[in-house]
């Protein structure tokens, strides 16, 4: 029995020795353990039917030393049977103490062995209990990073999905930077256009300048001035050169400069021409003229008829206006001043419906 203790013992020692921290393992050496506390109870049956074995052998003691006062008092006839029972007695008694001697060595290693099972048995739990709590405390790591890791499996997506939506919108900008790549090159190629034609239209109109300073070159600086302003050129014509104070008729002298600017701007169709009469601020004094503003109109009508009368001249390249003494080029305060603000311009600049049509294009 001794040795079967020691043997399951020694089996429940190995078996903790090499327990492992998984929960399966866990469940084997519970398994171990229960199996272990079945052997120890059934030692502990053996040991208490050992005890009543020793009960019964006691209670036949002492039948037999009832048998034994029997026979002593028949020791004439049954001497024999005395010392034969004195001698069983003595091996009975032998026996006995063998038994007593048994039973308390049984009961002593039985308490020996419950103490020590008990504390193997506490110590153990105590080491399941702590496995227990570390297998918790990583089953709630396990948890945790498991949370982390669907975290950051959705942060991932979402990375995922921006990452796909700006891949979208870049490749919809790169088809918006090539589409504007060849707007930029159309325009770039109507801006040549445009730069080509404002150069030739700078060219024509500089030369234009120099032809009508050319045909005018017989009348003084007083009488006329031809300057380029803003891209068009600006004749300007003094009332001396053209009309008499207040009257709408022109002169003989005015009427040569007015066929010379004609004959020049005959030969260049692309010109549009204005003509625009202004006066000083003197109030008109006249039945047939109003005011400033009608004087300034018809002298700039007696001007275009004067212009368009020679065959060749298309009269839709000009237009006649009078702007009256709201546009002065000097102060209406001195005789100079107001000599100079009665003039007649001719305004010419270049037939720009090319441009407006690179234009219209954008």
């Amino acid at each position: 029995m001794k040795k079967q203790l020691n043997y399951f013992l020694l089996l429940v020692l190995l078996a903790f020795a090499f327990g492992c921290v998984p929960q399966r393992h866990l469940e084997v050496e519970q398994d171990k353990n229960q199996r272990l506390t079945t052997q120890l109870e059934q030692a502990n049956k053996q040991a208490n039917d050992c005890a009543t074995k020793v009960a019964k052998l006691e209670t036949q003691v002492a039948e037999l030393n009832k048998a034994v006062k029997v026979l002593k008092e028949d020791t004439t006839t049954c001497g024999n049977q005395y010392r034969k029972i004195i001698k069983k007695n003595k091996q009975l008694n032998d026996l006995y103490e063998q038994i007593i001697e048994q039973k308390a060595d049984l009961a002593a290693t039985a308490s020996a062995d419950r103490e020590r099972l008990s504390l193997e048995l506490a110590d153990k739990k105590r080491e399941l209990d702590k496995k227990q709590r570390e297998l918790e405390a990583k089953s709630t790591e396990l948890a945790d990073k498991k949370r982390e890791l669907e975290a950051k499996s959705k942060e991932l997506t979402a990375k995922q999905t921006e990452l796909k939506s700006k891949e979208q919108l870049l490749t919809e900008k790169e088809r918006s930077i090539s589409t504007l790549n060849a707007d930029l090159e159309a325009r770039e190629k109507r801006v040549n256009e445009l730069e080509s034609l404002l150069s030739k239209k700078d060219s024509s109109v500089a030369a234009l300048r120099n032809d009508i300073a050319t045909a005018l070159l017989s009348f003084n600086e007083d009488e006329l001035t031809v300057n380029i302003k803003d891209g068009k050129i600006y004749v300007s014509l003094a009332e001396q050169l053209l009309f008499k104070s207040g009257s709408t008729y022109v002169d003989a002298k005015g009427r040569k400069a007015l066929e010379a600017i004609a004959k020049v701007l005959k030969e260049q169709p692309d010109i549009d021409v204005v003509v625009e009469g202004h006066t000083d601020n003197i109030p008109m004094k006249s039945a047939s003229i109003k005011d400033n503003w009608d004087l300034s109109v018809l002298r700039a009508t007696s001007i275009v008829r004067i212009m368009t009368h020679n065959d060749g001249f298309d009269s839709k390249r000009i237009i006649a206006s009078g702007r009256g003494e709201h546009v002065p080029v000097a102060n209406n305060s001195t005789k100079d001043g107001r000599a100079k603000n009665r003039r007649t311009e001719i305004i010419l600049s270049p037939n720009l419906d090319k441009i407006f049509s690179i234009l219209g294009e954008e």
